[in-house]
């Protein structure tokens, strides 16, 4: 088995499947839970073996690339997404692209729903009915900003999945400007009112996003880039299935083709999966297998992370 595609998946979804809460509880590496992580993934091999079963840790998914915020740092640069390639998936759109990203999967244990603001996106309920109905998916988590209360419909689909939906609920609070507009304590509130399961980062500090550009880094470089990154953000974009968030809006803009690059010559493969059509294992197995993208090219995320922290969601 390629070691990357160990590592990516069946090792990580081991891990995340004895958390009791994906983001709030983390694996303690006690005895008893060391025990249970190597029997799952021997569990997990067998089935990838034996009866060709794939198991996906983590998928998350942009329904809207608009948002209620123009943050400067934002570190998906969502902001950075000019009029003509702004895009809401519809219900259809949705269902065709999780149906087939999922046709050859065995079980899903994480999809998060976001954007941009999913809030914006006027299918969110039926999108979330169908997700939460999904058996092949464990949990779900839809992101907000805080800027747009959550509708008694969503409610009402919610808390019929007590313990398999969260709302992750961004933490702009330390940010005095945008007071006016966060109705972040009246989400969790209402959240908890209905017993639905919220994560809030309490400390929100971000850091500076570096404006995007070529780095002209070498063949070898980007693959060390890769590898050391820890963004492990698998992640659907207009129906395209990229590596990361980051990586699907470089592709979204165009930059592999009008950026002058060295790596030029390097013949690579697309660097995301079309989900317009059913996805083969074979391909799934590729994918995680990848041990660099040229997108890493244009990525600044291991320097941004060593920068000093700042108020988060500072507006342009």
């Amino acid at each position: 088995m390629n070691e990357l595609f160990y590592k990516r998946n069946l090792r990580k979804y081991a891990l995340h499947s004895l958390q009791k809460e994906y983001w709030t509880e983390r694996y303690k590496k006690t005895p008893l839970n060391i025990l249970k992580f190597i029997l799952r993934v021997a569990r997990l091999k067998l089935e990838f073996y034996f009866f060709k079963r794939i198991y996906i840790p983590y998928i998350e998914i942009a329904i809207t690339t608009r948002c209620s915020l123009k943050c400067k740092y934002c570190s998906n640069y969502i902001n950075t997404v000019e009029e003509k390639y702004q895009h809401s998936l519809t219900f259809e759109e949705f269902k065709t692209y999780i149906d087939n990203l999922l046709c050859n999967v065995s079980k899903l244990h994480a999809l998060k729903i976001f954007g941009g603001e999913p809030l914006l996106n006027k299918d969110l309920g039926k999108i979330l009915q169908n997700v939460l109905d999904n058996k092949k998916i464990s949990f779900v988590y839809l992101t907000t900003n805080g800027t747009i209360d959550i509708s008694e419909n969503l409610i009402s689909i919610m808390k019929r999945y007590p313990k398999k939906i969260y709302v992750d609920v961004s933490n702009y609070t330390l940010n005095k400007d945008l007071a006016p507009r966060l109705k972040t304590i009246d989400i969790l509130n209402k959240c908890k009112q209905n017993n639905i399961l919220t994560v809030f980062n309490e400390s929100g500090m971000w850091t500076k996003t570096s404006a995007i550009k070529c780095y002209n880094r070498s063949h070898k470089e980007i693959r060390d880039y890769f590898l050391k990154c820890k963004l492990t953000c698998i992640h659907i974009l207009k129906g395209k299935l990229y590596p990361c968030p980051k990586a699907a809006i470089f592709d979204l803009r165009n930059l592999y083709n009008t950026t002058p690059s060295p790596h030029s010559h390097i013949v690579k493969d697309k660097e995301y999966i079309d989900l317009s059509v059913p996805v083969k294992r074979e391909q799934l197995i590729k994918f995680y297998s990848n041990d660099y993208y040229l997108a890493c090219d244009f990525c600044s995320i291991i320097e941004d992370d060593k920068k000093d922290k700042i108020i988060p969601a500072i507006q342009e």
